[in-house]
């Protein structure tokens, strides 16, 4: 785990010492480098990755329809090696793509450069995109279209998510967290949507046995799939209620509604993350029931690199003290899960035995 510690101090001088806006670029080039020199050792599902990329590249028969793979991922093999004939080529190439897109998508809509930085490393959003190719892929990719749904260009953003879809089936969360946000207008539709997920919750366990029988996918029954994961999920529950709950308290000692944004395109992005953190807490809060859902919890999570910047700042410009305090509690919140994770269970993070390509 050394060379997380030194990202961390890397990361403290560029923001120390950089203007913002080069601190960002700077900070997220150091992910793409580490992220891209790992050896295929170095995340939990890199060298199934590392082998089917050769199996696709040296079998013309085979098919992505026969291998349960996503066309994206396939394809992108493919092509990749035709021209390089070597798999570290798959790890650099997902590696930079990811990390770009969340540079661009913290670059155009955070407001906080630094606190969305330090977020992506500490609430494992960085580990989780060398464990899980495929879905980091679609991700990222949605990210890159997140700019076509504040400007309201439909069109282009179907494109987005079709191009998602095809990397990763779990980017159709991005569907409901869409139409969440257009029935949420007024704070009782917000209430009402939290009483949903809460009976959704209750009944996670047996919709999602029904759902399995009802679409022939049997051979997940009793499997870890159907089962609950705890002590992970429950860390990830815990940590976005404290700092949503943080906030959700600022802007009530200030009287302040938190979908009250005079400049249309703010209240929008404002809406669209006070849902997405409304869907990750039920989701991962059904993780503890069903642990499939955790797939769809990771489409999710990122918009925190949003909602707690962006809402700290509005609280900062009302009252800095409270902004401060609640900023230190929350990054002192996930730094503390952080470093004990990497002390006590460095395996859950998947990628502590970090090692380079060459050796």
């Amino acid at each position: 785990m050394w060379i997380y510690a030194m990202l961390v101090i890397i990361l403290l001088f560029f923001y120390l010492f950089l203007p913002k806006n080069k601190a960002l670029l700077f900070s997220f080039i150091m992910f793409a480098i580490i992220a891209s020199l790992r050896k295929y050792t170095v995340g939990v599902d890199t060298q199934k990755y590392w082998d089917y990329f050769y199996y696709i590249g040296n079998n013309p028969s085979w098919n992505y329809k026969v291998y349960s793979y996503e066309p994206g991922y396939f394809y992108l093999c493919k092509i990749l090696f035709a021209i390089f004939k070597d798999a570290q080529s798959l790890i650099v190439v997902t590696s930079c793509f990811i990390n770009f897109a969340y540079y661009k998508f913290i670059k155009m809509f955070s407001k906080d450069y630094a606190l969305s930085s330090f977020l992506y490393l500490f609430a494992n959003l960085f580990f989780m995109n060398m464990n899980v190719m495929r879905e980091a892929m679609a991700i990222a990719i949605l990210l890159l279209g997140f700019k076509y749904i504040i400007e309201n260009k439909k069109m282009k953003f179907i494109l987005v998510f079709i191009i998602a879809f095809l990397f990763h089936k779990s980017a159709i969360t991005i569907l409901v967290l869409l139409l969440m946000s257009k029935l949420c207008k007024e704070k009782i539709d917000f209430y009402i949507s939290i009483g949903i997920g809460i009976v959704f919750v209750v009944v996670s366990k047996p919709l999602f046995n029904i759902a399995l029988h009802a679409f022939g996918y049997e051979e997940y029954l009793g499997t870890s799939y159907a089962d609950g994961s705890s002590l992970g999920a429950l860390m990830n529950f815990s940590l976005a209620a404290f700092a949503t709950g943080l906030i959700f308290l600022c802007n009530v000692m200030q009287r302040k509604d938190l979908l009250d944004y005079e400049i249309t395109e703010e209240k929008k992005i404002n809406n669209l993350m006070t849902c997405s953190m409304i869907l990750y807490l039920v989701l991962c809060a059904g993780v503890l029931q069903v642990n499939l859902l955790n797939r769809l919890v990771s489409v999710l999570k990122v918009y925190i690199l949003l909602f707690i910047p962006n809402s700290l700042f509005e609280i900062n410009k009302r009252n800095p003290k409270d902004s401060f305090l609640a900023k230190s509690l929350i990054i002192s919140a996930y730094f503390i899960i952080f470093v004990v994770i990497s002390i006590m269970r460095p395996e859950w993070f998947g990628c502590s035995n970090y090692e380079f390509y060459w050796q």
